[in-house]
């Protein structure tokens, strides 16, 4: 959700595989940008990744959790597609 206050902790963003997006604010749909992408507490995240564990392909996991602030450092002072941020 992207409203959420979370005093001392972190937000998750979920990455789908399936979809090759992030889940978007609320469990509505999926967006391809980071920026739009919904805010989730850790929790949160944790429980919608692992209900996705029973539609996972074979091939790997459907659904992860990714930490907000690993994936701004990740991105920090790198030139990345404007379609994407």
């Amino acid at each position: 959700e992207t409203g959420l206050n979370v005093a001392g902790g972190d937000l998750y963003l979920i990455w789908s595989n399936e979809h090759r997006a992030w889940w978007g604010p609320d469990h509505n749909g999926y967006v391809p940008r980071f920026s739009s992408a919904g805010r989730y507490t850790r929790v949160e995240a944790l429980r919608i990744c692992r209900n996705a564990l029973g539609s996972a392909s074979s091939a790997g996991f459907a659904e992860f959790p990714v930490r907000e602030r690993d994936v701004r450092e990740f991105i920090a002072g790198r030139l990345i597609p404007t379609g994407l941020i």
